[in-house]
């Protein structure tokens, strides 16, 4: 697996300065680069998969060379935290321990939106080879632009869905858990994001509909 993850870090050199990202950063004069994974990676184990990796401001990074010997509790999880405690009930899983993070789009970027479709298709040969490598006991995602591009481009099929209703206020608002398989035949749970807004019993009904 070592060789095949050193093959995608040198694939992924390669593919990035051809990206739409990468020139649009350095019209900013800024780095903002790429990244594989944020942790070691564990085969035939959960897999969180995001949109892309973020830039922060006034930063100058640099592209990943390495695979990181760290564990997903060991990384700043922000609001990405809390979604420890739901695999603990959810999936009797320690994802903290497990679990290993990355993301379809390996390109920075300060926005989603400055991400284009032909840096999508960039990525995502090498997601598919990383998929292929890893082969993820499954994948949880949280991103609502990650579970849209896959569904509608076809990358991954609806095998079940739940729309849950919660009050907002005086407003009746409703998300979408969704359990699908991507072409690898690899199960991708879709699930509200941390930070989303909403009530938490509508949240734990995602969960509990999503790991049944």
């Amino acid at each position: 697996m070592k060789k095949e993850l050193e093959k995608l870090l040198y694939d992924l050199a390669e593919i990035y300065p051809k990206s739409d990202i990468a020139k649009f950063s350095k019209e900013a004069n800024e780095e903002w680069h790429y990244g594989l994974v944020t942790t070691e990676l564990r085969p035939n184990q959960p897999l969180i998969v995001g949109f892309n990796w973020g830039a922060a401001k006034d930063y100058r990074h640099t592209p990943q060379t390495e695979i990181k010997p760290t564990r997903l509790e060991e990384e700043d999880l922000g609001s990405m935290k809390r979604v420890l405690g739901y695999g603990h009930r959810y999936l009797k899983i320690d994802l903290g321990k497990s679990a290993s993070q990355t993301n379809y789009c390996f390109f920075r970027s300060k926005k989603e939106s400055q991400i284009t479709q032909y840096d999508l298709d960039l990525c995502s040969p090498l997601f598919d080879r990383l998929i292929a490598t890893l082969k993820p006991s499954m994948i949880l995602s949280f991103s609502s632009r990650l579970r849209d591009y896959l569904i509608n481009n076809q990358k991954a099929v609806v095998t079940e869905s739940r729309t849950i209703p919660f009050q907002s206020g005086k407003q009746t608002r409703s998300i979408r858990a969704i359990k699908a398989r991507l072409d690898s035949g690899t199960e991708i749970l879709f699930l509200p994001h941390p930070n989303y807004p909403m009530k938490k019993q509508a949240r734990e009904e995602a969960w509990e509909f999503c790991c049944s």
